[in-house]
């Protein structure tokens, strides 16, 4: 359904832009594509999120682990399905088991930020061989901006944690998962290989 609604919206596209190529129309396609999908997931992720009433937690963590991946990368599931499960469990995951950690301290968040940073400076922008190819200027940006994302995250951590000890957690294990798809490990779990 959502392959035949892409096909449809760049189908459309085209007819009112006698410019587009072939070329060009598969890539609206594909972009309509992982829009019209991402869209659904955030919209279940909410729904779920309301209905448990978590929807700051699930915000927060979905703000985290979106603003990562989409700068540092890393490892993708390779179908739909597996793409919602872990979805799914990241928020989800997160959520529960930052519920459950009554630890008061700074030396989680020190060292996985610090790792974090480790990680990225060794992987980031993490490429997939299906995903598009990136010049060199734009991946030193990515690795730029996910250590910026990473520096913020910490220093909102610093002030959160004597405020709200479970959004301190929700944006540390949040910060921590995709530095986990960023690893060599995410990509052998997710079945993908590194370009």
């Amino acid at each position: 359904m959502i392959d035949k609604l892409s096909d449809i919206i760049a189908s459309k596209i085209r007819e009112n832009n006698r410019d587009i190529t072939e070329e060009k129309a598969e890539i609206i396609s594909y972009g309509a594509n992982i829009l019209i999908f991402q869209t659904i997931i955030t919209a279940i992720i909410f729904l779920i999120a309301f209905l448990l009433g978590v929807v700051v937690y699930a915000a927060i963590a979905f703000a985290v682990i979106g603003l990562l991946r989409s700068t540092a990368g890393g490892a993708h599931s390779r179908t739909r399905t597996q793409c919602i499960i872990t979805h799914l469990l990241s928020i989800f995951g997160t959520i529960i088991l930052s519920s459950h950690i009554k630890y008061s301290s700074y030396i989680p968040s020190i060292v996985i930020f610090a790792a974090s940073i480790l990680m990225v400076l060794k992987y980031a922008p993490g490429e997939t061989i299906d995903g598009p190819l990136y010049s060199d200027r734009k991946k030193r940006i990515q690795k730029i901006t996910s250590c910026a994302f990473l520096i913020t995250f910490f220093a909102i951590c610093l002030f959160i944690k004597n405020l709200n000890l479970q959004i301190y957690y929700v944006i540390i294990i949040s910060s921590l998962i995709p530095m986990m798809a960023l690893s060599p490990a995410g990509y052998m779990v997710f079945g993908c290989k590194r370009r």
